[in-house]
């Protein structure tokens, strides 16, 4: 779950950035569709890497 959240709200937030720096002028949108590439590419990333985390040390069922 942490893994799903982790990847959809910067994810979200870096398409939405996007979309505002591809409809203005170049000037004016090219911090949000830097920050917006970043965001994007830091959703999948960390989403990567907590699936892996959590694949690799999450709950077996012989600790229950």
């Amino acid at each position: 779950m942490a893994a799903v959240l982790s990847f959809l709200f910067p994810f979200v937030s870096g398409v939405v950035l996007l979309g505002v720096a591809i409809s203005s002028d170049f000037t004016d949108g090219l911090i949000p569709g830097a920050m917006g590439s970043f965001l994007v590419g830091n959703a999948f990333f960390v989403g990567a890497m907590l699936l892996v985390v959590a694949a690799k040390f999450g709950r077996n069922e012989a600790s229950e």
